[in-house]
């Protein structure tokens, strides 16, 4: 008789061993034990790995599929939303195209709607996830400059080494640097450097001794690649400049900015390429979870945009509805809140899983709206384009999952 998937959370006691053992196997881009390392360095353990999220399916005693989530609060402007990152998505190669790995999805994603989460974000492979509702969160980009467009100066202070990983003042300095930006992560997430033999890093200081600033880099050739960054826009860019001349890199490259931060603005300004990728299904992928909840966590931010745009002076209700929730928003007097009355009203937007890109900003909603194939009725449209810009989200490389 055919074996019936069993799906249940993983215990950290119990499965952990066997978790490591199957994604070390299913990802041969890096070597087993390499992977087995990275596993307990900080990206399962020392980490936001949410083992009460997570789901691992079993046939019989065979531990067949694993679908991990990560817990952690993503910025929207004042806002902050808890995001349920799918990660280390695996099938034991002996029980692929059977549907086991769907069956694990789709638990995970009620698990996940069950603990509270208010969207999923995945860096997903090509061609799969919008099959369970995911669409594109935002493109990757990145920043490319030739080491002789650095800055030759040197760099402000004494600039020393470090071991990267969590520490308060690190944290609490990327916290109030990048809480501006939508995307972003709260800190701290991992609490050690997963990739201990790669990543390296240097730190500065004030006058008084407190953190100013720090870089996160990795070496692939002539290549210097940022991973993480704080601090002034120049002194980041003279701590490069004098790592690739120390190096003996030809070239650096600053990936994952967002793109008003000081440091892309710079960029912009001198002499660089910038690469943006654009994938319809794949890389960094978002889905709502729990609309109400979003919305509900987000209405400050929403109001605050509405009262700095043209519609500030508009009352009245919005609907705005995703495949699976219709959520009435009361407006007026400059303030934004998720009603608590049921009712209709003649301004709406109501759409597919694209409701998910204008909650963050993905792209200008006009192209969202076009993309979604989406059809505002009554003051719909003007209330989408002040409440929901175009934001540019992203997410820090030390951050992804």
């Amino acid at each position: 008789m055919p074996q019936t998937l069993r799906v249940i959370p993983p215990n950290p006691e119990l499965h952990r061993e066997a978790i490591y053992d199957l994604t070390a196997k299913c990802f041969n881009r890096h070597a087993y034990w390499d992977w087995q390392a990275f596993c307990r360095q900080g990206y399962f353990e020392h980490g936001f790995y949410d083992w009460n999220a997570a789901r691992i399916g079993f046939l019989g005693e065979t531990l067949v599929t694993h679908v991990g989530v990560w817990d952690y609060q993503m910025c929207v402007g004042v806002g902050r939303l808890r995001v349920g990152g799918i990660g280390s998505v695996a099938t034991h190669g002996e029980y692929r195209r059977r549907g086991l790995m769907s069956r694990t999805l789709r638990a995970s994603l009620a698990a996940i709607r069950e603990r509270g989460f208010d969207v999923s974000i995945l860096f997903g492979a090509r061609n799969i996830y919008h099959l369970l509702g995911y669409v594109p969160a935002w493109p990757y980009e990145s920043y490319v400059v030739s080491a002789e467009d650095l800055p030759s100066e040197r760099p402000a202070g004494p600039v020393r080494a470090f071991q990267p990983g969590s520490r308060p003042d690190v944290d609490d300095l990327h916290n109030r640097e990048f809480a501006p930006y939508v995307g972003t992560a709260v800190r701290p997430t991992y609490r050690r450097n997963r990739w201990s033999k790669l990543w390296r890093g240097n730190i500065w200081t004030d006058a008084r001794g407190r953190c100013a600033g720090h870089v996160v880099f990795w070496r692939d050739g002539q290549v210097l690649t940022c991973i993480d960054e704080t601090g002034g826009a120049e002194q980041v860019l003279r701590v490069f400049g004098a790592l690739c001349r120390a190096l003996r890199c030809t070239q650096a490259r600053f990936g994952n900015l967002p793109h008003d931060h000081p440091l892309a603005r710079r960029l912009r300004r001198g002499n660089c390429r910038v690469e943006t990728d654009y994938i319809r299904s794949g890389g960094p992928m978002i889905r709502t979870i729990n609309l109400r909840f979003t919305l509900e966590k987000l209405s400050r931010e929403l109001s605050r945009r509405l009262s700095a745009s043209s519609m500030a002076g508009w009352s009245g209700r919005l609907e705005v509805a995703d495949p699976r929730e219709r959520v009435l928003l009361d407006i007026g007097s400059g303030r934004v809140k998720v009603s608590s009355r049921p009712g209709r009203t003649r301004h709406t937007i109501r759409g597919g899983e694209e409701i998910a890109q204008l909650l963050i900003g993905t792209q200008p909603p006009d192209e969202t709206i076009e993309a979604g194939e989406m059809k505002p009725a009554g003051d719909g449209r003007a209330l989408v384009e002040a409440i929901f810009p175009h934001c540019h989200p992203t997410l820090a490389r030390w951050d992804s999952f």
